[in-house]
């Protein structure tokens, strides 16, 4: 039979029970338990003291959210991505809010969903900050900490992700007529005729370029960690460790910028006093260039990526097979291509028009 708990105002039935541990001062760690009824709550007693008997009670902590937050940083994504670490980086810098000041223990799924309510019109910023709080908290769980990790419920907003683009007839003819600087042409090109990503095109040297074959190899990146730039010896993925070939107005562009280049290694990290750029310079130098592109008026948000989704597709148009366009992207996950394939599939099966003429 079960035994009689006392019944609160609210309906609910509650008790407290001793975890066996205590306090950094000698207090007793106690955990109290709710349930609906007296029967349901005698359940979850014995539970509970399983539960402690077999040690899987959390320890006690004061320890606070944002300290516990910065270390797991520190520990788990040491040997992560410049890109990765910097996105976490920004998530725990800008937008852990009130939840950076308190006991890690005592956060519930409310303190979160109010955390992703205030930022909720910007849904991929809230979609990180889960992922980067569910992360942190799984840590802790496993640490002995909390209980649970109460990140699990969290209502999310909405996202949806824009549909990518290839370069519009107007931008593929502009580029090729644009105004450029040497250096600003060859940065474009490689971009245009390889699809690199921008930050394998930043860390570019001069001996990853073989002119007898009109290759280049990318085995290097150079990433933000805030303004600042960071070489990193190592791609997003080891398969982004890979060798290209490039087209011929690629390879021209580059031959006739490593032509002007005086001391620097570098194609595009140093300024002239030999330091890298920062992210801001960067910034500074892209908008330049979509000037040239649309000769001072405003056109279509053009950014870097587009550049390598055009590439993507024009290697899809072209025949090469998806497990070559894999390499070619430098993609470990297979699936990332056979999306966009698939897509691109879609488009070119034009099924509407079809069935239309079949009926």
């Amino acid at each position: 039979m079960a035994r009689k708990y006392k019944q609160r105002a609210d309906g609910r039935y509650s008790t407290q029970l001793s975890t066996g541990r205590y306090t950094d001062d000698g207090k007793p760690v106690r955990i109290t338990l709710y349930a609906s009824s007296s029967r349901e709550l005698e359940r979850l007693v014995s539970e509970k003291k399983y539960e402690i008997s077999r040690g899987l009670v959390a320890k006690s902590s004061n320890a606070l959210f944002g300290a516990y937050a910065e270390e797991w940083f520190s520990l788990t994504k040491a040997n992560s991505a410049p890109s990765t670490r910097s996105m976490y980086r920004t998530m725990l810098a800008n937008h852990l809010g009130p939840l950076a000041g308190m006991k890690i223990k005592d956060i519930t799924r409310n303190d979160i969903q109010r955390q992703i309510n205030t930022i909720a019109q910007h849904p991929r910023t809230c979609k990180m900050l889960r992922m980067t709080i569910n992360q942190i908290l799984e840590s802790a769980l496993d640490d002995g900490l909390i209980l649970r990790n109460v990140c699990k419920k969290i209502d999310m907003p909405v996202y949806r992700a824009k549909e990518k683009r290839t370069l519009t007839d107007y931008e593929k003819k502009a580029i090729r007529c644009a105004d450029f600087t040497l250096k600003e042409r060859a940065y474009v090109y490689l971009m245009y005729g390889c699809g690199l990503r921008p930050e394998e095109v930043r860390a570019l040297r001069r001996s990853d370029f073989d002119f007898s074959t009109n290759e280049v190899s990318i085995n290097k990146v150079i990433a933000f960690d805030g303004n600042n730039a960071m070489l990193a010896e190592r791609t997003k993925t080891f398969a982004g460790i890979r060798t290209l070939p490039m087209p011929d107005i690629t390879t021209k562009a580059v031959k006739e910028y490593l032509a002007i280049l005086e001391d620097h290694d570098f194609l595009f990290a140093l300024d002239d006093n030999g330091q890298y750029y920062t992210k801001a310079a960067y910034r500074a130098a892209w908008n330049r260039i979509l000037k040239k592109i649309y000769k001072g008026n405003p056109g279509e948000q053009l950014t870097e990526y587009i550049f390598r989704h055009n590439y993507c597709t024009e290697v899809y148009y072209s025949g090469i097979s998806i497990k070559e366009c894999q390499r070619l992207m430098g993609h470990s996950n297979y699936a990332m291509i056979v999306k966009v394939y698939a897509h691109l599939d879609a488009k070119k099966e034009q099924s509407g028009a079809k069935i239309r003429e079949i009926f």
